[in-house]
């Protein structure tokens, strides 16, 4: 083949870049090990096409990719979408975090 045309694989590496802004660690005596980080997550993803096709979008059509804290998936989680933006290639997504410290 001709090296200047991409081959296509059924994995596409998509630059993410995430930002943990931490801003407080509680107590909490329901989490396993009575601790809790309270802060806010900045996602960007960028040169990504919508078009590729993806479930993770919230209500207003901004893909994210959904975080885990100790094994936990995001549905069992204190982690919250609270504000998107997109132009089309770059997405921007802000998280309300509560996550459970070991």
């Amino acid at each position: 083949p001709d090296r200047n045309q991409k081959q296509k694989s059924g994995n596409e590496k998509i630059p993410v870049h995430n930002f943990l802004q931490m801003e407080h660690i509680a107590d909490d005596p329901d989490v396993e090990g009575g601790l809790l980080l309270v802060g806010t997550i900045k996602q960007t993803i960028r040169c990504f096409q919508a078009s590729q096709g993806t479930r993770n979008l919230d209500d207003e059509g901004n893909f994210y990719f959904p975080y885990r804290f100790n094994g936990k998936p995001p549905s069992e989680g204190r982690v919250t979408a609270i504000d998107g933006d997109n132009n089309g290639v770059v997405y921007e997504t802000t998280f309300s975090v509560e996550a459970p410290l070991k």
